[in-house]
């Protein structure tokens, strides 16, 4: 019968650590944002905002870093033998030390929230250049109670609650906010996925260790570099342009468009995985061993547990699940240098037909390596990933101002507040929930028993793997593009009828100037009404 083991509970510390995380986290984006945008000069808040997302990107890169010098310690780093472990971090069993990435983040962020502690309780607003600003644009009262309006609101958020449903409905009724919001729910879904899965993609599609992926994607020109970059540049662009807010959304959809049409160059990018026997491939010379079970006529006699995954490499480049269902017999070395001898069910059928071993007849620990070609393919991914990410950088800092310019002043807090829980709530937890199962249905070979039930994947179908993740990124991106283009058409529309009110205005005033035989009767007439 099954045996029941004791559950741990102690995951319930890791739920109760990243909700504390998350709590701390959230009034970062609205209230920061917002204060940054309401004490900075209208022409140098792009600029401001592209500095300091850059700078926040440096977190995620030391992230990575670090995430990568623990894959690459065992899980009981301290508590055992190092010399007696037989597995190396490019065997899928390998577990690296992820709890000591806890320790590490969490000692840096309460080293960073010390200033925090020092920061002033009010900061005075810059008068002369609002007032500056406001000159020149012809218009300094609108913009003086503007300022003045956004002011009041924040420090009368918390004392009346009774403007909540008012300031809701004032945001859902503006379609350009909508619009927008559904544009970040979907960048955060394909951030969220991306962020979590493309080092597993990595290490399936190219034959990458772990700890290499979080590298990559850290400081390997890749990513996180790339985007810094991306963002730094389009936060320079919109302070050298001052672009209205359709030129916001033209940049951002501009950008938006080539980012989307690299990702896709991803379909064409990737590698066949490493075979199996008795599960990608037959076993060698044997009809009939294919079909997901690892037991075939050359192992019938050894009486091996099917469900055993102690993976090693053959000499003819086939993973074989474990020496015993490799039928090796002889074995030789210790540690990671063991070597397997006299395997039957390895090479060509007459090895085993005739029941001796063949001089290719030998096995090494651990699953066999992608081809040679894999690592140059990987280079290509890695240069149509790298200009991706920059083109998709680029349009972050228009985007984002055109998301805090289409809103009322007073409502800017509020707001970026309703956008940082949507985007958390309906693209964070979700998306690695849909892009884990969705993965998870491309395991050729999981862990478990039907006591336990299924364990972790062991082996993936990695064309199948690489089609769905990919699918996945490019639809949920497409979405974002699609939903910022019906912004760009928004904005344009509007941007047309102010147009045609001011032409016949204008159109107005000069027929008036032109009439000198009519009568002033209607001239004072149109006049009264206008100043009622």
């Amino acid at each position: 019968g099954c045996q029941h083991e004791t559950r741990s509970s102690l995951w319930v510390l890791v739920l109760v650590g990243n909700a504390l995380r998350g709590i701390g986290e959230s009034p970062i984006t609205p209230l920061g944002i917002s204060f940054l945008d309401d004490h900075a000069r209208a022409d140098n808040s792009a600029f401001y905002l592209g500095c300091i997302m850059t700078v926040g990107l440096i977190g995620p890169a030391v992230g990575y870093l670090i995430g990568s010098f623990c894959a690459r310690l065992f899980v009981d780093l301290g508590f055992i033998n190092m010399e007696e472990v037989t597995i190396n971090p490019q065997d899928s069993r390998w577990v690296g030390a992820w709890w000591l990435g806890f320790l590490i983040a969490g000692g840096i962020t309460l080293l960073t929230a010390l200033p925090l502690w020092f920061f002033p309780a009010s900061v005075p607003h810059e008068n002369e250049e609002v007032v500056a600003v406001a000159t020149k644009a012809g218009d300094g009262r609108g913009d003086l109670d503007a300022v003045s309006a956004g002011t009041k609101a924040h420090e009368a958020a918390g004392k009346d609650m009774t403007k909540f449903m008012p300031s809701l409905r004032a945001l859902l009724s503006n379609p350009v906010f909508v619009c927008l919001l559904v544009n970040y729910i979907f960048l955060m879904n394909w951030v969220a996925g991306s962020s979590t899965f493309s080092p597993k993609y990595i290490q399936e599609q190219f034959g990458q260790t772990a700890s290499k992926s979080n590298l990559v994607i850290a400081t390997g020109a890749a990513n996180l570099p790339m985007v810094a970059l991306g963002i730094f540049l389009g936060g320079v662009i919109c302070k050298r342009m001052n672009p209205s807010l359709l030129g916001l959304a033209t940049l951002a959809l501009c950008h938006r468009l080539p980012a989307l049409l690299f990702m896709i160059i991803y379909f064409f990018i990737g590698c066949n995985g490493a075979p199996v026997a008795g599960i990608s491939v037959p076993y060698q010379g044997m009809a009939g061993s294919l079909g997901g079970s690892l037991l075939a006529p050359c192992n019938a006699h050894c009486a091996c547990p099917s469900g055993a995954w102690d993976p090693v490499c053959g000499a003819d480049g086939v993973t074989y699940a474990s020496p015993c269902l490799a039928g090796c017999s002889v074995m030789r070395g210790s540690g990671r240098d063991t070597l397997f001898h006299q395997c039957i069910c390895i090479g060509n059928s007459s090895s085993f037909s005739s029941g001796t071993a063949t001089w290719n007849s030998t096995a090494a620990l651990g699953q066999c390596p992608h081809g040679d070609d894999c690592n140059k393919k990987f280079l290509y991914f890695l240069a149509t990933a790298l200009t991706s990410s920059l083109f998709s950088a680029l349009s972050f800092t228009p985007g984002y101002m055109l998301f805090i310019r289409s809103i009322r002043p007073d409502l800017k807090s509020f707001a970026l507040g309703i956008q940082s829980l949507l985007t958390r709530t309906l693209g964070g937890i979700p998306a690695p929930i849909y892009f884990g199962a969705a993965i998870d249905s491309t395991c050729l070979k999981s862990t478990g028993s039907a006591c336990s039930g299924r364990g972790s994947c062991r082996i993936y179908d990695s064309n199948a793997f690489g089609r769905i993740y990919i699918s996945l990124l490019v639809a949920l991106y497409l979405a974002a593009v699609v939903a910022l283009a019906n912004v760009y058409r928004l904005i344009r529309r509007q941007a047309r009828q102010e147009k045609g009110v001011r032409a016949e205005e204008e159109e107005c005033a000069g027929t008036q100037g032109r009439a000198p035989g009519f009568s002033a009767v209607p001239t004072v007439s149109a006049t009264s009404e206008q100043q009622s």
